[in-house]
């Protein structure tokens, strides 16, 4: 894993020209000093009461005992990364305190950690064939291409290496470093096998790395608040005082349909990895025991092929020990009616991994059909047909759609469990 730093905010001037020095961490203190100062000072921003140096670090320091990190998050840095695992990539796009753009693999050719390569190709001539006989006729050679794409990377691992830009703000990544180490020494999850033992190893790297590349000798902030790492059920435990160590290892949030949802459902960790960028939701996983670990099959393999799919990937799970972003994890997904139809705006089409369209077709017609609430009954009707209680696509649900798919434009939907 290579890290590099692309780009930082500094502060301007009058004449809009950067002030900023060389050192971030001197620079995030001066400018958290700053943000304090407009709290706590009735003295105008620019004035010398504000910005004297000596004590812009004061406050700075003061607002970090007291866990006032809000200051510190006036600064936003970007970090380019390389070769990092996917399973780390998600683990930050769970933050919801960043921005990020991510290798594509459905634009891009993807690139195995090892056995998971060779039948990454071998799938992708496959469903090549596949899409050209089935759907030859109406798809490009650069569509039936990013369709096998985008089915043969769930043979890859979920460790496997991409690349990313990650934007966070400086108190914030001080903070997620802090709880990326904490999921990395702990004993519990080191346990429970390999999956977890690879994801604690690249935490601490990319932990390790990045404070290299930003020049930062020590974590300047602690989570303050007892927050736990939020992709994994149960929850990765940060110190804290007793009364905050409650055990939920057991225990599964119920579904409920509200005003707020809660819904359980199965998916692949690749659609885990497209859902969870919807950072007004809230997403968190539990993996299943080994012997009951289960995989996506996509909707276009049948018969003989369904079984090969099922069994090179068991395959690639026990004797190479990789696991395939096929892998069926539990998923748990809470948020608002309002951005649940935010969400399906942007899923609820043929240009979306068909694997999550379906979910969100059945998380909208699961959610009408239970609430009890008229608002949230009312407001899903920007995606429910009042009277089959079905979700219709988004062109159908006052979507202006600018690049309709080749799928729509003959006829085919996701609805129809025909698209691939």
């Amino acid at each position: 894993m290579e890290i590099k730093l692309i780009a930082r905010t500094y502060e301007l001037d009058e004449e809009n020209c950067p002030t900023g020095s060389p050192l971030i961490e001197i620079d995030s203190q001066l400018l958290a000093g700053k943000a304090a100062g407009i709290c706590y000072m009735p003295d105008d921003y620019l004035s010398e009461g504000i910005n004297n140096e000596e004590k812009c670090l004061k406050r700075a320091k003061m607002t970090a005992e007291n866990g006032h990190y809000s200051t510190w998050e006036h600064m936003s840095v970007s970090l380019l990364i390389t070769d990092i695992p996917k399973m780390l990539a998600m683990m930050l796009n769970n933050t919801q305190y960043y921005s990020t753009s991510e290798k594509s693999g459905r634009y891009t050719k993807m690139e195995g950690v090892g056995k998971d390569k060779e039948y990454y190709d071998k799938w992708l001539n496959i469903f090549k064939a596949l899409i050209n006989l089935q759907y030859g006729d109406i798809l490009s050679d650069s569509e039936i291409e990013k369709k096998a794409q985008e089915n043969a990377r769930y043979m890859l691992s979920v460790f496997t290496p991409t690349t990313m830009i990650f934007t966070c703000p400086y108190g914030r990544l001080m903070i997620v470093f802090q709880q990326l180490l904490s999921f990395a020494n702990d004993a519990k999850l080191t346990k429970k096998g390999t999956f977890y033992t690879q994801l604690q190893e690249a935490c601490k790297d990319f932990v390790n790395k990045a404070c290299v590349t930003l020049k930062i000798d020590k974590i300047s902030l602690r989570e303050n608040k007892f927050r736990k790492y939020p992709l994994f059920l149960p929850n990765n435990f940060i110190e804290a005082p007793v009364y905050y160590i409650i055990d939920t290892e057991d225990i599964d949030k119920e579904d409920y349909f509200g005003n707020t949802y809660t819904v359980n459902y199965w998916g692949s960790l690749a659609q885990l990895a497209q859902v969870q960028r919807h950072r007004t939701l809230n997403y968190s996983i539990k993996l299943p025991d080994k012997e009951n670990i289960d995989f996506y099959i996509p909707k276009i393999l049948t018969g003989r092929l369904r079984d090969k799919w099922y069994n090179d990937l068991a395959y690639l799970l026990s004797v190479e020990e990789i696991i395939p972003q096929a892998t069926m994890v539990k998923i748990t997904e809470q948020g608002t009616v309002e951005n649940l139809v935010l969400k399906s705006f942007e899923r609820m089409c043929n240009h979306a991994q068909l694997e999550t369209a379906l979910q969100t077709k059945e998380i909208l017609e699961t959610y009408y059909k239970n609430t009890e609430s008229d608002y949230a009954k009312r407001y899903l009707l920007t995606f429910i047909d009042s009277q089959t209680g079905k979700a219709v696509r988004r062109c159908k649900a006052h979507y202006s759609c600018t690049s309709p798919d080749t799928f729509c434009i003959n006829n085919i939907y996701f609805n129809d469990n025909k698209t691939i």
